[in-house]
């Protein structure tokens, strides 16, 4: 497999409500995986807050290029967070969609990347 077949974009969305903790954690996942992926899409889906806005700045003096904010002025919900990250993705069709999610009290989910190329690559909870 070339390099650009193993080429994938990452596209997440963050809302006020999310625990920066938790997008800190899901963002680590993403950069520790086997297969790097070419750019993360986080898309903040309204105001986030000094929080989750501390965690997404520390994460883009990391990650530099690779990491691409798009902020929304006001809320889109999920769907309408994702589709309006789609665009600024590198690859032309994001592939891979990360939904950072938090289940029940006191608990979370993590990050699940789906496909690539028709095949499971790269699953976290």
């Amino acid at each position: 497999m070339s390099p650009d077949e193993r080429s994938y974009s990452v596209l997440m969305s963050v809302y006020e409500r999310d625990q920066p903790d938790y997008v800190d954690d899901a963002i680590r996942s993403m950069v520790e995986q086997s297969e790097p992926f070419t750019d993360l899409v986080v898309v903040c889906d309204g105001p986030v807050g000094a929080g989750l806005d501390a965690v997404i700045e520390r994460w883009r003096g990391e990650l530099g290029e690779r990491l691409r904010v798009h902020r929304l002025a006001a809320n889109r919900g999920l769907a309408g967070a994702l589709r309006a990250g789609l665009p600024p993705a590198k690859r032309g069709v994001a592939e891979h969609i990360v939904q950072y999610f938090k289940r029940g009290r006191g608990s979370h989910g993590g990050v699940s990347v789906i496909r690539y190329n028709g095949r499971v690559i790269v699953k976290a909870v």
